[in-house]
């Protein structure tokens, strides 16, 4: 069937509202077919406004249904609800509380919904909308965006199902977002710079690249391509803003270095480091099967109920370290993960299926009060461990100076090249990546990082792993194996047969 539905926006005129684009990137975004587009990379550009503008152009059809999504309901309501309402309420729609929801006089919807923690998306599961709009993408997980993917479904002919987006660098997304978007669909630069009389300053106008399509492999054999887009857009692109707002530009400008570069600029790079000075052009690498010769060291964190993080890492002869791969999956019985990082060991082409010389662990690993380490007869997590091979060390648990530690080893370089010494092999160690480029520093002690490891909101188990293995690395001297199960039974046995031995007068 022929659609009659064109993309292009309406303009919708009351009293003195007018909802139009007022910028060449409003009206890509506005009009673009692709299936997935993110709008924005810097701040200022309108990019909540886009969003809400989207579902104008279908408020006349009964059976049209969308969901903006924020990630907190605070900001939900104080960021999207005021422009939505303003909006949606000038073109005749009812706002319902309860359900929030906007319903226009034709019976569109539009609802509003927000996915705090990660399991959130199941709240929306099985719920059919023909628009996902995601306002601030760069503070969702990835598992949320692509879990919900399935019930981005339409109901009207003529409307297909689109995905839309907008988000500043930075935040958890930051990673994932940069992979699927940013380096996908390369923006290019639109001729010369240009000055802004509002502004007062010289800018690099962007233009969105090529559209990607992504290359999808369905289980029969099928295969079918996915568009992709990404619309750059920033506050020089915005003039009604700036012009009612003269001094946000000369606000951005204060900033420090890489905030301005992320908001001012849209330079994706910039918060790559913001606690550990890692560059991912320089340090994440091709991966290559390492040499036999060369040690095999592995690092846990149990994950405390969270996720369980583990990695191996090697150090070649001229003490350039690689981190080679990570598993991190959420907890589970640990007999099952045992078995599962077992099996990751062993099947890894990298290190050629090596077992460890030993693996570093975080203390948790021994507990005996905590539930997600303990079995119904006693065994610790690091026992599961010993029993399926693994020689374990207790690792140095000083956080502030784990973390420097890491940072002087993310900073040393060759000599003779100036290369980086420390290096992570790429594609096979993404959570470690996000968690890397993520983390900032906690408000009261700026050595540790957020929430210095006691907000269970925050996973950086791949990043405590890590320093249990540098400290492991960097101080040898004070590795302290703790005793196996074997050796404390046989010492309890011993111990029971001597006290036996002294009560009987032998």
């Amino acid at each position: 069937m022929q659609s009659d539905i064109k993309y292009v926006p309406v303009t919708l005129k009351k009293g003195e509202y007018l909802v139009m684009p007022n910028s060449e990137p409003e009206y890509e975004f506005l009009s673009s077919p692709e299936y997935e587009v993110l709008y924005g990379g810097a701040a200022g550009g309108g990019k909540t406004w886009c969003l809400c503008a989207e579902n104008m152009k279908y408020k006349d059809y009964s059976r049209y249904t969308a969901i903006i999504f924020r990630r907190t309901y605070p900001q939900l309501m104080g960021s999207v609800f005021p422009i939505a309402s303003e909006m949606y309420q000038a073109a005749g729609a009812t706002w319902y509380e309860q359900k929030k929801m906007f319903v226009f006089p034709s019976g569109a919807k539009v609802r509003l919904g927000y996915m705090q923690y990660m399991d959130d998306w199941e709240n929306y599961q099985g719920h059919e909308y023909a628009r996902h709009l995601y306002d601030e993408l760069g503070q969702f997980y990835e598992e949320q965006y692509i879990k919900l993917a399935p019930w981005c479904r339409s109901k009207v002919d003529g409307i297909e199902p689109r995905r839309r987006a907008s988000a500043n660098p930075g935040g958890i997304g930051h990673l994932w977002i940069k992979k699927r978007f940013i380096d996908t669909c390369r923006s290019e630069p639109a001729g010369e710079k240009r000055y802004s009389e509002l502004a007062k300053v010289y800018w690099q106008p962007m233009k969105p690249g090529p559209t990607y399509f992504a290359r999808l492999i369905y289980p029969d054999g099928t295969v079918k391509y996915q568009t992709r887009r990404f619309i750059p857009s920033r506050v020089f692109d915005n003039v009604d803003m700036l012009r009612r707002n003269p001094e946000y530009v000369t606000n951005l400008l204060t900033l420090p270095e890489r905030m301005r570069r992320a908001l001012l600029e849209g330079d994706w790079g910039a918060f790559e480091g913001q606690f550990f000075p890692f560059n991912s052009d320089t340090q994440l690498i091709k991966p290559f099967v390492i040499e036999n010769a060369w040690p095999l060291i592995g690092a846990l964190d149990p994950g405390w109920g969270g996720y369980c993080s583990y990695s191996l890492a090697t150090v070649d002869f001229n003490n350039n370290y690689y981190r080679i791969a990570t598993y991190y999956e959420p907890a589970k019985n640990i007999i099952r993960n045992v078995k599962d990082i077992y099996k990751f060991t062993k099947s890894l082409n990298l290190t050629r299926g090596r077992i460890p010389e030993y693996v570093i662990a975080d203390p948790a690993a021994w507990a005996k009060r905590d539930q997600y380490a303990l079995t119904e007869d006693q065994r610790t997590f690091a026992d599961f461990m010993e029993q399926a091979g693994f020689v374990m060390f207790k690792g140095l648990n000083d956080r502030p100076t784990g973390w420097a530690n890491m940072v002087t080893m993310m900073e040393q370089k060759e000599e003779k090249t100036n290369e980086p010494k420390y290096k992570v092999f790429k594609n096979y160690n993404e959570p470690f990546e996000e968690q890397l480029i993520a983390a900032i520093s906690d408000e009261k002690v700026p050595g540790d990082l957020q929430g210095r490891g006691r907000d269970p909101k925050l996973h950086y188990h791949c990043l405590d792993e890590e320093r249990y293995r540098l400290m492991a690395i960097s101080f040898p001297e004070a590795l302290e194996r703790p005793k196996t199960q074997l050796e404390r039974e046989v010492e309890e046995e011993i111990e029971a047969s001597e006290d036996k031995h002294t009560v009987m007068g032998v």
